[in-house]
């Protein structure tokens, strides 16, 4: 069995003036679990990033929400192509995976190629997912030489656990690297000299999800901290809710604001706050 969602509408305001948007996307999720037994759990193609699965779990804000923990914590793409992925059959909760996509430039068949693993643990009310990427991606000009290196190593421990009706979401991740960490190359804050992303970062999230009715409350709090001598450290508070309308509609708005430190220039919707809401229809 196959799986979908589609986002019809969403609507963002964003700090320095208001600006309507609307989505249009359809996500697909293949193989399903029976087409991954019959490859005896090698799975080929296009496939979600091991990090990007695990910080799914510590988050209480999924895609598209303002809140979104990838506005300042890092796990690479959504997807990687050209992949090779091998799943272990599951063992008291246990289930592990690793990932290789090839790279693929025209000078090098090393640049841009990616390792990660994981190992998830889920029994009834705990998650648990830790996780190791690597990146190598360095961007070659057309003679062959490099001139950008944005090659990463991310580990994530990530968990959410149910605490009677609300579920408790944290994680900390390990981040070095240029390209360890989400930036934004554009200058969305017009500064007079271009920043640099952290090379050698910790992040630490606290999240909580509340039922009341057919509405979940959210907030999650993220820091991400510089180890490096300039210290361009962040942090984010995140608020918002989610409302059941049917088995399949749900209404969304969230409210994130980052503050940056010592001319860190994290974004959330190209500037340091946004709101934003809007449908999902899940099929």
């Amino acid at each position: 069995m196959k799986t979908a969602y589609c986002t019809f509408f969403a609507l963002g305001l964003l700090a320095g003036g208001a600006r309507g948007q609307a989505v249009f996307t359809l996500e697909t999720e293949a193989p399903s679990a029976r087409d991954a037994a019959a490859q005896n759990e090698r799975l080929f193609g296009r496939r979600y990033a091991p990090q990007y699965l695990a910080l799914g779990g510590a988050d209480p804000f999924t895609d598209g929400m303002a809140g979104s923990a990838a506005n300042l914590m890092a796990y690479g793409v959504p997807r990687y192509a050209t992949v090779i992925e091998y799943v272990t059959p599951a063992l008291r909760g246990l289930r592990a995976s690793a990932l290789y996509s090839y790279g693929e430039t025209p000078y090098s068949s090393a640049s841009n190629r990616v390792y990660g693993a994981a190992l998830d643990y889920a029994d009834g009310a705990v998650k648990l997912s830790v996780t190791q990427q690597r990146k190598d991606s360095v961007i070659l000009a057309d003679t062959g030489v490099a001139v950008l290196d944005t090659s990463a190593r991310n580990t994530l421990l990530a968990a959410n656990f149910r605490a009677g009706r609300a579920t408790v979401y944290a994680g900390y991740g390990v981040n070095k690297g240029p390209g360890s960490s989400p930036w934004d190359p554009a200058n969305p804050y017009g500064a007079l000299a271009l920043g640099e992303s952290s090379r050698d970062s910790r992040d630490a999230l606290l999240g909580l999800a509340v039922p009341v009715g057919r509405v979940t409350l959210l907030a999650s709090l993220i820091r991400k901290r510089d180890l490096e001598p300039a210290g361009r450290d962040a942090r984010q508070l995140a608020i918002g809710l989610s409302a059941a309308l049917s088995r399949r509609d749900v209404f969304y708005a969230s409210y994130a604001k980052i503050r940056n430190r010592n001319g860190a220039a994290y974004t959330v919707g190209g500037g340091d706050s946004a709101i934003n809401f809007g449908l999902r229809h899940g099929f």
